[in-house]
């Protein structure tokens, strides 16, 4: 038998008297209980620092148990035999496992308490937090009998505990300190809700000097703690102790180190030179943060708490403040101030005792905030405009420790990093983890889910927000910036209020990544996951969604397992993310330049490349505006239509001009070149995804090229940052219509055409002003250069026109209609070299009948199924430009167009 500890909470007690008399305690009750002498303990929650086995000792015991945390058996660690089976067949070495009849065996954790002022309603057991889990219907007694069978039948020597040899103390520190994952928590400041300051000092030389901190110190009625090395004067330091001040740990020299070993020496010196006169020191005073990693894990190890006064010039509840002995004029204005503020002057450690009530927002506070707001409420985003190529993979419940690590250290591989949500409770219960993906870059922000207990309006919010980040600075020095709130959230216009009133941003997602009814993927399974994904597109600035706690068959990994979840990261970033970059043809290897990079969320807001969209109103192209109409006469009407419409090889009779009658289809155009200058019009037709669209714009930019995109607007609104990023790279953004209405009708073989109907054309009018108002919408403030992005050129759709569909191109306010003399059909391109020996050599006229040459408008797609589009410009562009060839904009040239009525064969 051995001691469990008096109550088994002995991990949250701060004062190490009070620990050794509880431990002192279960030693005697539980040896008078069954007449032997227990001289081992296990106590659930405490690891083996410096000052914990000392405190074992005192109490008379001889030995400590300390299992690894993957050997914690609870009833839920398994769901059935088989993983309890793979449990045991990973066991190596000697191990200890323990099986918690009550289920409290959770790993360790030196975290303090913490709760606000004010407690939001208390939370019920059984209220579900998102996080998936499995059915707990096995019983203690089932999962004990599983691992037994399972060490019999794997054939696992079982030995008494007993038989195990102890390992000293002092080996067990040294080890340890192999891993700074154990690090102690740093006290900037203390959370209370009254008004205490903690006074801190340090270098006190002599008795003079002391006497006079003393006597200031009596006058205001005031405590502190002195910070002294083993070098002081040992008769000061008993003078001091003697006083009833407290003596804290300055080190053994007051020197630091990056070396974790030297660290500890130089922490534990300092804490036994204290001890030998009696002394009872609990904090170490942090000298250099540029070793804080390494002082937290000798601190760990020693038993000790780093502090790490701030000073702040206002003075507020729970400050430490740290001077020099010598600074007696800056100590005594500390001192008047509190005194005239009515706060309490304590010792460091006093203070930390009493640690662990975040401050109270008053209503006053409260009121004074919102009033300062001034009714402004934040803006849900739910995806960041920019242009920037760039995303974000945000992660929420952060429920198991080995999926958020192995997660983030995915990010980390491919220098990715991503945006962590975690609840106020996560804040606290899951440190560990929050500062290990923090030291990988990452972004914690604030989650927020209705299950909080804080009321759902500015009140509730504005306490939350406050509890949360009065924590956070508290705990990890750091701000977050952003809180994520469900949708149902984003109508709130109280908490919306709230969260602006406390400069965060408010963001949801642009998409769940995880598919509803997968918790149970395994690897086996996963590709099936991906596959529900297949249609999935990220796009700029998209905040997509992963709950990190969802897969079940994830829930008993431990730290440096590879996950079912992590896995999953790592197949969308190559499917997702890195679909949209630009493969080499010749190298078949993914160009840098064209990647998008993963980026915190903060990061996305914070980019000079976000923008905000321009309100005004455009008058270039409406209902009303009746360009031809004011005309009067048909003949102008068509000189018009004739000198503004830039034709093709293959829109050349009646049966392809409905409408027009034959004196007319005579001088239309039918060639659908530009110029006889040695220049070429690349135009890209039809709207995309940022899988095909991105990998044109990094050809284009790669070889300093300018095109024309004319925009098929139906789904733009679904992607705005993509049309603006076309615009902001400086090409032309020209009218495609919305809905890809052709301006003329064909039978199904599209062997002849008609004419539209009166109801056709107002059908069209409509089309075609809807159209233009969402290109001006994203893209009509944009100048690049000084000029325009959004010109008033217009592409038919299919290139097919009859005289009244042009009409009404024109009289809503379009000024050319460009067609264009290379067709490439690039969506049916199978063969990437195929379609390159066409651009080179021409294609002949029983197939697309084209020839590049001066002044061509060469119509491609910026659609997926153009799949070779990219690939096949990234190598003619610089064989053009070799041929002597420069390229231009449509609107660069369209002023200097004449039309040539002959058509002209390749």
């Amino acid at each position: 038998m051995i001691s469990g500890g008096l109550n088994g909470e002995e991990q949250n007690t701060k004062k190490i008297k009070t620990l050794c008399g509880d431990l002192y305690k279960s030693r005697q009750i539980l040896n008078e209980e069954t007449g032997g002498s227990i001289q081992t303990i296990y106590c659930p929650g405490m690891k083996g620092s410096a000052s914990t086995l000392k405190a074992v000792a005192a109490g008379g015991y001889q030995q400590m148990v300390l299992p690894a945390d993957e050997d914690l058996i609870k009833a839920s660690t398994f769901a059935d035999s088989g993983e309890a089976a793979a449990y045991v067949q990973n066991l190596t070495g000697e191990r200890i496992i323990l099986i918690s009849l009550d289920g409290k065996a959770d790993p360790v954790t030196q975290e303090p308490t913490v709760e606000p002022a004010t407690p939001a309603i208390d939370k019920q057991e059984d209220l579900d937090d998102g996080k998936a889990k499995a059915e707990e219907t096995a019983t203690i007694d089932q999962v004990t009998k599983w691992i037994l069978d399972s060490l019999s039948v794997q054939n696992v020597d079982i030995q008494p505990l007993s038989s195990l040899k102890a390992q000293k103390a002092s080996d067990f520190i040294g080890a340890n300190l192999q891993d700074n994952s154990d690090q102690a928590v740093l006290y900037r400041s203390a959370l209370t809700n009254e008004k205490r300051v903690a006074l801190c000092v340090r270098g006190i030389g002599t008795r003079a000097q002391y006497e006079k901190l003393k006597k200031l110190l009596k006058r205001y009625k005031a405590d502190a703690a002195f910070f002294v090395i083993a070098a002081t004067d040992g008769n000061l330091k008993k003078q001091i102790r003697a006083d009833g001040y407290a003596l804290e740990n300055a080190g053994k020299t007051g020197s630091a180190s990056g070396d974790v070993h030297k660290m500890y020496q130089e922490i534990d010196g300092g804490a036994q030179s204290l001890q030998k006169i009696g002394a009872n020191p609990g904090a170490y005073l942090v000298y250099e943060p540029k070793y804080l990693s390494q002082i937290r894990a000798a601190c760990f190890a020693a038993g000790q708490i780093p502090v790490e006064p701030q000073n702040p010039k206002q003075i507020a509840k729970g400050a430490f403040y740290l001077y020099d002995a010598q600074d007696i004029s800056d100590i005594e204005k500390l001192l008047k101030t509190a005194k005239r503020e009515g706060y309490h002057v304590d010792s460091v450690g006093d203070l930390i005792d009493s640690s662990g009530t975040i401050p109270a927002l008053s209503n006053a506070d409260l009121t004074k905030r919102r009033n300062a707001n001034a009714g402004k409420s934040a803006k849900y985003t739910q995806t960041v405009m920019t242009t920037e190529k760039a995303l974000g993979l945000t992660f929420g419940n952060l429920s198991n420790q080995a999926v958020d690590l192995d997660v983030a250290n995915r990010l980390k591989s491919r220098g990715a990093k991503g945006t962590f949500f975690a609840t106020f409770n996560e804040l606290q219960t899951d440190s560990d983890t929050v500062e290990k993906l923090t030291a990988m870059g990452n972004e914690i922000g604030i989650a927020y889910n209705e299950n909080t207990g804080y009321s759902a309006d500015y009140d509730g919010m504005a306490r939350y927000l406050h509890d949360c980040l009065t924590y956070t600075k508290w705990r990890y020095d750091m701000k977050p910036k952003v809180i994520m709130l469900p949708e149902d959230c984003a109508k709130n216009k109280g908490m919306l209020e709230a969260v602006h009133a406390y400069h965060l941003k408010a963001v949801g997602a642009s998409r769940s990544i995880i598919t509803s009814g997968t918790e149970n993927t395994t690897d086996a399974t996963l590709p099936q996951v991906l596959g529900q994904l297949k249609s999935v597109r990220f796009t700029r600035g998209g905040l997509e969604y992963i709950n990190l706690g969802y897969y079940v068959n994830d829930q008993n990994k431990q730290i440096g397992d590879k996950t079912i979840m992590g896995n999953l990261i790592d197949q969308v970033i190559d499917q997702h993310v890195d679909a949209i970059a630009f493969v080499s043809p010749t190298t078949n290897q993914i160009e840098d330049g064209s990647r998008y990079r993963l980026k915190t969320v903060s990061s996305l807001f914070a980019s000079k490349k976000v923008y905000r969209l321009s309100a005004k109103k455009q008058t270039a192209v409406t209902s009303h505006k009746d360009v031809l109409g004011r005309m009067g006469s048909s003949k102008k009407q068509f000189a018009y239509m004739k000198n503004h419409y830039v034709g093709s090889n293959f829109v050349v009779n009646a049966k392809k001009l409905p409408g027009f009658n034959a004196g007319e289809i005579r001088q239309l155009d039918k060639v659908g070149r530009l110029t006889d200058d040695r220049v070429l019009f690349l135009t890209f037709d039809d709207w995309g995804t940022d899988q095909s669209i991105n990998k044109i714009l990094y050809v284009l930019k790669k070889h300093h090229v300018k095109a024309t995109f004319f925009v098929l607007t139906q789904h733009v609104d679904e992607n705005p940052n993509l049309l603006r990023s076309i615009a902001m790279d400086g090409h032309e953004i020209a009218c495609h219509s919305n809905t890809h209405v052709p301006l003329s009708d064909a039978n199904a073989d599209y062997t002849q055409y008609t004419s539209l109907t009166k109801k056709e054309q107002q059908s069209m009018r409509k089309d075609l002003v809807t159209s233009y108002n969402k290109l001006n919408h994203y893209v009509g403030d944009v100048k690049v250069g000084g000029k325009k992005a959004l010109s008033q050129d217009f592409r038919p759709p299919t290139l097919a026109v009859s005289k009244a569909g042009l009409y009404e191109v024109f009289d809503v306010g379009f000024n050319y209609a460009i067609s264009g003399d290379v067709s490439t059909n690039d969506y049916k391109r199978t063969d990437l070299n195929a379609y390159l020996n066409a651009m080179r050599n021409g294609s002949p006229s029983d197939e697309d009948d084209f020839k590049v040459k001066n002044g061509s408008v060469i119509v491609m797609h910026m659609t997926e199924n153009a799949k070779y589009t990219a690939q096949m410009l990234d190598e003619m562009i610089p064989q053009w430009q070799q041929e002597g060839y420069h390229f231009a904009r449509v609107d660069d040239y369209v002023n200097q167009f004449k039309p040539r009525g002959k058509r002209e064969r390749n």
